[in-house]
């Protein structure tokens, strides 16, 4: 059941799945900084590749994302890794003493903190600035003049 509870948990914080805020207390603070301090650059694009890599399944996006079988494993086999090695290494301590004091829902909390912060970087980046303003070539502003008023 642990294990279980451990996955959902994982899974919904990466993808913001809640209607609510989880509150943190002291020791998921100290659990979710550990995660955030241990996990290279390297890791967090592991990361953000992983969570593009599950949202190109969504059949809405087949048009536009195609990602191989293969590649999908090796994403796959990248982020277990990653998360073996914060959880079981690097940062197991402070999740069993956060889990033991402050429930399951550390794992959420914390996770979804490491989530936002590789998100932030991706964001960060001049191409993907670009990108996100490449829309505002076709709309129509005129429709929106009520904006301004």
């Amino acid at each position: 059941m642990r294990k279980i509870l451990f996955l959902i948990s994982t899974l919904c914080c990466i993808f913001g799945l809640t209607n609510g805020i989880a509150l943190a207390g002291p020791f998921t603070d100290e659990f979710s900084k550990c995660l955030v301090l241990s996990t290279t650059e390297k890791d967090k694009q592991k990361l953000i590749r992983w969570i593009v890599k599950v949202y190109s399944d969504h059949p809405s996006l087949s048009d536009i994302s195609k990602i191989s079988s293969n590649k999908k494993l090796m994403v796959d086999k990248e982020i277990g890794e990653v998360f073996t090695s914060l959880l079981a290494e690097k940062c197991r301590d402070k999740a069993i003493k956060a889990i033991e004091l402050e429930g399951d829902m550390v794992l959420f909390t914390a996770f979804r903190t490491l989530g936002e912060v590789a998100g932030q970087q991706l964001l960060n980046d001049e191409n993907v600035q670009n990108s996100l303003n490449e829309f505002t070539k076709y709309v129509d502003y005129e429709k929106l003049d009520y904006i301004n008023d």
